[in-house]
């Protein structure tokens, strides 16, 4: 007699999302700690600014960020971990008893972190868009215009979501009308700023590799694939987008992304800051810095291949001759001949001139 394994009921998968979504921001906490720690630590044995106030500020910045994405992680956590244990055998599951008690102070709070974090990620990124065109023409400055305004939108719509979801039964699940419109807007926000950073960086790295050739050093730690990576928070927006993609056709997968999503809103930060105080973001004036120190680079100095006599090796220094020929306690003489190791041996010295 043979046995059919029963399809998951709708409700069953949910559940299986929220958990699998809950495990996956655990281990994203696990990375925004270790940043967390890199950030406090590069802030503070770096002079990454003039004034001490712009350090500080980075530092209240990153402290504010990573203690809101503890307080998500914790208040996310406990009220799942209550209604797969507690409230295990309520009518309708674990999801149902989620829903009734969206408008609780756990969930509550946890949905404050989730929006406030969104609010703090876009801000630093669009401070970045600022820094990085400060230097523009003035019609290119109008680029920023389209971020500012959905920057505007989602902190208007994220209150507005607040407002609503604090007030039983309402959820971001069954209240599409504002739940919609403000990740929509965030996702927008994200990518908006994610292309307004990423297009200048492109294409200073096109310039300057058609300029100085691929293998540029001075260029490398601005204009690589993993620095425009950072610098433009693309992690971020992935993740905003594929979320969004699921959350507007209701589909349960959702979940999984959104506690994800909360916690890269808090780790893409991090590593622009631990750019920034290393050394390693973008400035005002890099691309100047970049194409000065590049242009001003020494060539390489060329030493002449050593030849070969009869029954001696020449060496022949001319650079190192050019340097020291003026002074008679340091002359050498470049036609000297040096003794020859083994039979007919085919091992040159060769002497870098000293700069």
């Amino acid at each position: 007699m043979s046995s059919v394994t029963p399809a998951p009921l709708p409700s069953t998968r949910e559940e299986q999302y929220i958990l699998v979504g809950l495990l996956i921001s655990l281990a994203a906490y696990g990375i925004a700690f270790v940043l967390f720690v890199q950030c406090i630590d590069a802030l503070r044995n770096s002079s990454i600014s003039q004034s001490v106030t712009s350090r500080m500020t980075f530092f209240v910045y990153t402290c504010v960020m990573f203690l809101i994405g503890t307080a998500y992680i914790m208040a996310n956590t406990s009220y799942k971990v209550l209604a797969y244990t507690t409230h295990r055998d309520f009518p309708g599951g674990p999801v149902n008893w989620i829903n009734i008690n969206y408008s609780s102070p756990t969930t509550l709070a946890s949905n404050i972190c989730a929006v406030v974090s969104s609010w703090g990620a876009d801000g630093l990124l669009l401070y970045r868009c600022f820094i990085i065109y400060s230097n523009s023409l003035r019609p290119v400055r109008f680029i920023l215009i389209l971020p500012i305004v959905l920057y505007i939108g989602e902190l208007v719509s994220g209150v507005l979501l607040i407002v609503q979801v604090s007030h039983s039964p309402a959820t971001i699940w069954n209240s599409v009308n504002l739940g919609l419109p403000y990740f929509a807007l965030a996702a927008a926000c994200n990518v908006t700023i994610t292309l307004t950073i990423a297009t200048p960086l492109l294409l200073h790295r096109r310039s300057l590799m058609k300029t100085f050739g691929r293998n540029n050093d001075y260029s490398k730690p601005y204009t690589s694939a993993a620095a425009i990576l950072v610098e433009s928070s693309a992690v971020y927006a992935i993740v905003a987008v594929i979320f969004i993609g699921f959350y507007s056709r209701n589909n349960p997968i959702s979940h999984v992304f959104l506690s994800t999503l909360c916690q890269v809103q808090v780790i893409a930060p991090f590593l622009i800051i631990l750019r920034v105080a290393t050394k390693r973001a973008w400035t005002a004036s890099t691309g100047r810095d970049i194409v000065s120190a590049t242009a001003s680079r020494p060539e390489p100095q060329r030493l002449s291949m050593p030849t070969r006599r009869h029954n001696h090796d020449v060496i022949q220094f001319s650079e190192l001759h050019a340097k020291r020929a003026s002074s008679p306690s340091t002359s050498i003489d470049i036609s000297s001949p040096i003794s020859k190791v083994g039979d007919d041996s085919d091992d040159l010295i060769f002497l870098q001139s000293p700069t």
